[in-house]
C-alpha cells in the first residue's frame, strides 16, 4: 500500500503540472495587443517580488516583455530590485469609511464552550510544554484565554467530521504544542502571534483555522475575491503551504489557489476569476493580481503572514503593509515566525489587534529535536573531505540537506559528492539560478525518496515541508544565528506517520574565517544550555567580539557520536577534546 501511495501524483506537482502546460499552450497573442506597452513601461518597476531570484528562463516563459535581470550577488536570499527598492509596486489605499462591509462570523470556539478562564490545568500543561501567553490589551479580553487542545476530537464538531476524519487520516493523532494552543485563540477569532521552532506543525495551526473560518461564511459569489489571504516569503514556502491548504480546504469542498512565480499570469489569472476561498502567495505576485483586477480583496476577513520575520528581512513591509491596508481593518490576523525581532515586534503591534502572543521553548533557539555538532577544521578542502568521507553514514541514516553560502558552491559541493560510488546518483541541488521547473523537480525527487541529499542555498531554508530529515549539514556557516536557527532545524520536523518529532543531527563546519560566526554560536548555546567544545570556544576566542561568556566545556559525545566524528583533524590544537558541539 505503501508503494502504491509513492508512485501516486503528488497532489502539488499535479497542479503545477496542469498550470504549466496551459501556459506552453497558451500564446501571448491571446492577450490585448493594447496590454504590451503597458508592460514595456513597467521594466524596471514591476515587483515581482517573488522573483527577485536571477531567473532569467522563468522571465522569458512569463512575459514578452524584456525583465532587467535581478541582483546576481552569491548569496541567494531573494533581493528587491535597485529600481523597485525606490518605486515599490503598491496598492492604491482604500477609503473603509465609505465602504460597507458585511458582517462576518468569526468566533467559532466559545460560541461552542463556556468562556474560558486561566485554568490551573492549562498552566500546568503550558510549564511542561515550555510555552508562554502573552497579551497586550484590555483585561477582559486578554484574560480570555482558553485552554490548550489536547485532542483534535474534543473539537470535531467545530471542525467539523470532514476535516477531523482528514486530519487523522493524514496521520496527526494529537496537536503539537503550537498547534495545542493556537487552534482554541484562532477559532476564537482572536488575532494571534505564533513563534515556534522551524518543524514544529506552525503551517496546520493556521491551515485548520483557516478552512473552519473559509467554510463558515457565506458562499462566493461571481466576481468576489479570496475569502483569507495567506502571504509567504518565498515561492517555495508558498508551494509547500499551498499543498496543505488544497488538501485540507478540499476536504469540505473549499478551493485553493496559488500565486507565485514560475507560472504564467494568463493561468492564474483565469484561475482566480473561476473563484476560490483561499489564495496562497507571495506579496509581489498578490499585489500584481489585484492591481490588474484579477481578484479583489473585499471579501477578505482573514489573512496570515507566515515566517513575517522573513517577509521584512527580504523588504517586503511596505508591500505587506500596502495589502493589510487595502483589506477590511476588523479582519483577523494571524502572524508566524520561527524567530521575533524588535522590528516585527513593531509592525504586530500596528498590523494586528490585540494580538495573543504564543511562544514555545526559547525565541529564536534552535530546535530541541535536533543535536547539534561544531566542526572546526583546517581548511575548505578539508571540509569536502569530512564530507565525502561522511556521506555514505549520513545517507544510511535517511535524508540530508546540505547548506551553502552561494550558488557556484551548491554546485561545487554536487558534483564532488556525485563522485561518491555509494550516493553518486542520488544528489541534487537547488539555487536562484536554477529554472522553477528544475527546482521542482529536484523537491519532488527529494520528498520522493528518489534523491537521498538535496545541497541548497538559504532559498531552502524556510519552512520546506519535507519530512524524516535525519542530517543536515552547514558546510558553509549561515549569515546569522536566525538562518542558522531555520537551517537546523530542518532535521527537527516532525515525522510523516505518526505527527511526531524524530530526534535529526545538525553539523556545522567552520574553518579560522568563521571565528566570528562561532562566537555567536557559542553565545546561542550557553543561552539554550547546550554544552560547548573546546574547539568551537578557541575559535570563537579569535574574534574581536569574543566576551568571556563563563562557558562550561561540553562532555564528551556519546560514544555513538564519537564514532561518527572521529578520524578528522581540526584546526585546534586539543584533539582530545570532544568531537564537537552538542
Amino acid at each position: 500500500e505503501k508503494d502504491q501511495e509513492e508512485e501516486e501524483e503528488d497532489p502539488l506537482d499535479a497542479y503545477m503540472n496542469q498550470l504549466q502546460e496551459k501556459a506552453v499552450t497558451s500564446t501571448l497573442e491571446k492577450e490585448d495587443a493594447t496590454t504590451k506597452p503597458q508592460q514595456a513601461s513597467r521594466v524596471g518597476t514591476r515587483f515581482d517580488l517573488d522573483d527577485q531570484e536571477h531567473e532569467k528562463e522563468d522571465f522569458q516563459t512569463r512575459s514578452a516583455a524584456k525583465l532587467e535581470d535581478y541582483n546576481d550577488d552569491d548569496d541567494d536570499d531573494e533581493k528587491i530590485p535597485a529600481a523597485d527598492a525606490a518605486t515599490p509596486h503598491l496598492l492604491t489605499k482604500v477609503d473603509h469609511a465609505t465602504v460597507q462591509y458585511e458582517a462576518f462570523p468569526r468566533d467559532f470556539f466559545l460560541t461552542n464552550h463556556h468562556p474560558p478562564k486561566i485554568s490551573s490545568a492549562g498552566t500546568k500543561w503550558r510549564r511542561e510544554h515550555c510555552v508562554s501567553i502573552q497579551t497586550a490589551g484590555s483585561s477582559n479580553i486578554s484574560n480570555n484565554i482558553p485552554d490548550p487542545l489536547t485532542n483534535f476530537d474534543d473539537i470535531r464538531d467545530i471542525l467539523t467530521p470532514e476535516l477531523t476524519s482528514e486530519i487523522h487520516a493524514c496521520g496527526y493523532q494529537k496537536p503539537t504544542p503550537i498547534q495545542a494552543q493556537c487552534l482554541p485563540l484562532a477559532l476564537s477569532g482572536r488575532d494571534v502571534i505564533g513563534i515556534a521552532s522551524t518543524g514544529s506543525g506552525k503551517t496546520l495551526a493556521f491551515v485548520w483555522p483557516m478552512v473552519v473560518h473559509c467554510c463558515s461564511q457565506r458562499e462566493l459569489r461571481a466576481g468576489e475575491g479570496p475569502i483569507c489571504v495567506i502571504l509567504s516569503p518565498t515561492r517555495e514556502l508558498a508551494m509547500q503551504t499551498f499543498a496543505h491548504a488544497k488538501k485540507m480546504l478540499g476536504a469540505l469542498g473549499g478551493h485553493a489557489i496559488a500565486l507565485f512565480g514560475g507560472v504564467g499570469r494568463y493561468e492564474m489569472t483565469k484561475e482566480l476569476k473561476r473563484g476560490a476561498e483561499c489564495v496562497v502567495g507571495t506579496p509581489g505576485r498578490m499585489i500584481d493580481m489585484v492591481k490588474s483586477k484579477a481578484t479583489n480583496l473585499r471579501r477578505c476577513t482573514l489573512v496570515v503572514l507566515d515566517e513575517a520575520d522573513k517577509m521584512l528581512e527580504m523588504g517586503f513591509e511596505p508591500q505587506v503593509k500596502s495589502l493589510l491596508e487595502s483589506i477590511r481593518p476588523d479582519r483577523q490576523t494571524l502572524m508566524f515566525s520561527a524567530t521575533f525581532k524588535a522590528r516585527t515586534s513593531k509592525v504586530a503591534n500596528a498590523w494586528l489587534n490585540d494580538p495573543v502572543r504564543i511562544d514555545v521553548g526559547k525565541v529564536g533557539a534552535s530546535s530541541d529535536h535536533v543535536d547539534q555538532h561544531v566542526m572546526v577544521l583546517n581548511s575548505e578542502d578539508a571540509k569536502m573531505q569530512f564530507m565525502t568521507a561522511m556521506m555514505p553514514t549520513f545517507a544510511s541514516l535517511g535524508r540530508i540537506i546540505i547548506f551553502a553560502a552561494s550558488r557556484a558552491g551548491t554546485e561545487a559541493i554536487s558534483q564532488e559528492l556525485s563522485k561518491i560510488n555509494e550516493v553518486g546518483d542520488k544528489i541534487a541541488c537547488i539555487h536562484g539560478d536554477k529554472s522553477q521547473h528544475e527546482r521542482n523537480k529536484a523537491l519532488g525527487a527529494f520528498k520522493k525518496g528518489k534523491v537521498i541529499a538535496l545541497v541548497a542555498t538559504d532559498v531552502a531554508a524556510r519552512g520546506l515541508d519535507v519530512p524524516d530529515i535525519m542530517t543536515v549539514v552547514n558546510f558553509d556557516a549561515a549569515k546569522n544565528l536566525d538562518s542558522h536557527t531555520h537551517r537546523v532545524g530542518r532535521a527537527g520536523r516532525l515525522t510523516s506517520e505518526h505527527g511526531t518529532h524524530k530526534q535529526g543531527n545538525a553539523y556545522t563546519l567552520l574553518t579560522m574565517k568563521d571565528k566570528d560566526f562561532a562566537n555567536s554560536l557559542v553565545g546561542q548555546f550557553k543561552r539554550e544550555g547546550r554544552p560547548v567544545g573546546n574547539d568551537l570556544v578557541n575559535l570563537a576566542k579569535r574574534s574581536r567580539h569574543y566576551k568571556d561568556v563563563n562557558v562550561t566545556i561540553g562532555k564528551q559525545h556519546r560514544q555513538k557520536r564519537g564514532a561518527v566524528l572521529s578520524g578528522f583533524v581540526r584546526a585546534s590544537d586539543d584533539q582530545a577534546s570532544s568531537g564537537g558541539s552538542n
